[in-house]
């Protein structure tokens, strides 16, 4: 640890005279973060060796370089670190009241040519795994998915009958991949910010809009849907609607299979009776549509 504090130092060029104090930042995360205090002050937050490093220096690299939305650069980036200033005045937001941020950065994105994400697309740290290898997941976790839906054979029929749609005709841009009420907040003066890039992958903006829907209640999804449909900046409407509903039931058969696998079976029926009262209809709706 002092050598640490002595790297921090130098980095931050603190004096040797500034009393430091590293805390480590327990806020329900997968990550090691670490906020240090200088005389007993908070002055930067810090994360350390945690899972998506690599890809988030990157990320971090590419919204230094071309504005989407708000977020808080690092001031540094080592090998096993990124360092931010600390700011200490932000509050969870509601994904529900603030889908016009999730517009504004995804209408952003689409203003940048190809080009501009030429650095993700071959990168296999962004393909998005959730989806590639979904069928492989559910077949694997077979006992797990049926404590949440039954029918693995309409999880399959439904998959493959999704694969044959041509998405490619969709643009693709920089997803965050995780947006929720944890990663976005606001501060003092109620403007918005978005955090933490592990989950980034360049994909359809359809993958991004799949994790605000589970924060919904189950009648006000498709009126979200239909909202985000009509602002945002892609041509091909109906093919956008079937994205979005793919991406959907993907995203809540993982989390469902995730959640178990995070809390152990008995601990997670509580979030899967709450996956079914809410989801459940849409999910029925979407499986087994007639395309």
């Amino acid at each position: 640890m002092k050598k640490f504090e002595t790297f921090l130092r130098k980095k931050l060029d603190l004096s040797e005279k500034d009393d430091l104090n590293l805390k480590y930042f327990n806020r329900f995360t997968r990550n090691l973060n670490y906020v240090l205090e200088v005389n007993g002050f908070p002055k930067y937050f810090i994360k350390y060796d945690s899972e998506g490093l690599i890809k988030e220096k990157k990320v971090y690299s590419f919204l230094e370089r071309n504005y989407l939305f708000e977020t808080i650069l690092p001031l540094f980036t080592g090998e096993n670190l990124i360092v931010f200033p600390f700011v200490s005045d932000f509050h969870d937001a509601n994904v529900k009241d603030n889908l016009d941020f999730i517009l504004r950065f995804h209408n952003n994105s689409l203003k940048l040519s190809e080009n501009r994400f030429s650095e993700f697309i071959d990168d296999k740290l962004f393909y998005n795994h959730s989806i590639i290898k979904f069928l492989d997941r559910v077949n694997r976790h077979e006992d797990l998915v049926k404590n949440f839906w039954e029918d693995i054979g309409g999880l399959n029929t439904f998959y493959n009958r999704y694969e044959s749609i041509n998405f490619d005709k969709l643009p693709k841009i920089l997803t965050h991949g995780d947006i929720h009420h944890k990663n976005l907040q606001y501060d003092k003066d109620k403007k918005l910010f978005l955090f933490d890039f592990e989950d980034c992958s360049y994909d359809m903006p359809s993958w991004d809009l799949s994790r605000p829907l589970m924060d919904l209640e189950k009648f006000e999804i498709d009126n979200y849907i239909d909202k985000y449909i009509k602002k945002v900046n892609i041509d091909n409407k109906n093919l956008l609607l079937l994205a979005i509903e793919r991406d959907f039931v993907i995203r809540v058969v993982t989390e469902s299979i995730g959640r178990q696998q995070r809390l152990g079976v008995d601990k997670a029926r509580s979030y899967l009776d709450i996956y079914h009262e809410k989801y459940f209809d849409k999910l029925n709706e979407i499986i087994y549509k007639k395309l």
